[in-house]
């Protein structure tokens, strides 16, 4: 049974936007009338059983492939999102959705730019590298939330200043006696108890994304996320989440065990501390499914394929390159032979 929902979009971005609104509020474009209004048809499929479903506008046949959310037909471009029936699946909905507000034009650019960095890169990468098919992808992450409550303990140090006496020899070769102000430190131990909340800790729970590429992009702009409707994403992939929020709660629980230890080196009191321990134990511990947007630039040099990617909110880009070992070998030589004259130079001023 077809469904359909209908949202306005920004006709620049493709951003959501609210009824009424006569400007996107992310990327500023003046929106008119129903012009930025695209229809979306909400098909219920199982999810992960792959197989096809009908075009609604022209009738050919669309390939559902399974962990994807987000279609288009290729022979009219009519969107289509995946939703399995009630009960059918055990994949969740998404709870969020975070708007792309950086194009393709824009994502392209930064590839472009990207490719002409970086000191230890092949020559010709730029003229080399073989593009692949550029896609705007809505990933899952897992967006945690909790409450914390930490003991600790640390040495504090409070800092004075002290007069001290000490024996020099002056410029006749004469030894004097004279006075100098210090500053030393008073040591004291101290302990407490420690209490914050924490919310919309990401994790990547898409496969193709390991967290260490999706924090290289981050942050993503979370206070700016939706309540999830099928229309977001209208003319975009989309994937299902291939981790469960228990499997992804360790990342996220490092992520807030590192956050909870600088919080509290700014949080101690004195003017410096050392031998900071503590522990700490997680509470209403809650999670989230989100869709972000991430440009992926798979691109081939060689016989290796690489991948660049880009934040579709921010346009901060990250990628994979190869290396050219000459190029790493001359600098070490440059190096070295930059080593051999300064030691040559010392050694002639102090002969």
């Amino acid at each position: 049974m077809k469904a359909t929902a209908a949202i306005p979009r920004c006709p620049r971005c493709h951003a959501g936007l609210g009824p009424h609104e006569a400007y996107c509020t992310d990327c500023g474009a003046p929106v008119a009338g129903e012009a930025g209004r695209v229809d979306v048809s909400v098909i219920p499929v199982a999810q992960g059983l792959g197989g096809t479903f009908g075009c609604q506008s022209c009738g050919a046949q669309v390939a559902c492939e399974p962990g994807q959310r987000g279609y288009r037909c290729v022979w009219c471009d009519s969107s289509y999102v995946v939703e399995s029936p009630a009960g059918k699946s055990a994949v969740p909905s998404p709870d969020y959705v975070l708007p792309f507000s950086v194009d393709e034009r824009r994502a392209a650019e930064a590839f472009q730019r990207w490719l002409g960095t970086g000191l230890f890169r092949p020559g010709d990468l730029r003229r080399r590298a073989r593009l692949g098919q550029v896609r705007g992808v809505y990933l899952p992450f897992w967006l945690f939330g909790c409450r914390t409550e930490t003991t600790w303990s640390a040495s504090i140090g409070e800092h004075y200043w002290a007069t001290e006496t000490y024996t020099t020899t002056d410029s006749k070769g004469r030894r004097v006696t004279r006075t100098r102000r210090v500053q030393r430190t008073e040591w004291f131990p101290l302990s407490g108890r420690y209490h914050r909340r924490y919310a919309d800790v990401p994790v990547s729970a898409a496969a193709g994304l390991p967290q260490d590429q999706a924090t290289a992009i981050g942050p993503f702009p979370l206070e700016s996320k939706r309540p999830y409707r099928a229309g977001y994403l209208a003319g975009w992939m989309a994937e299902d989440p291939s981790t469960g929020r228990d499997a992804a709660w360790p990342t996220a629980r490092d992520e807030v065990l590192g956050r909870e230890g600088r919080g509290l080196a700014g949080h101690m009191p004195g003017d410096t501390h050392r031998e900071l321990r503590h522990t700490t134990s997680y509470h209403e511990v809650t999670a989230d499914l989100a869709l972000l947007p991430v440009w992926i630039h798979p691109y081939r040099f060689g016989d290796k394929v690489h991948v660049f990617l880009v934040n579709g909110a921010t346009g901060k880009a990250w990628g994979t390159a190869p290396v050219s070992w000459p190029r790493v070998a001359a600098a070490v030589l440059l190096g070295a032979a930059a080593l051999a004259s300064l030691i040559g130079l010392v050694a002639w001023l102090t002969r």
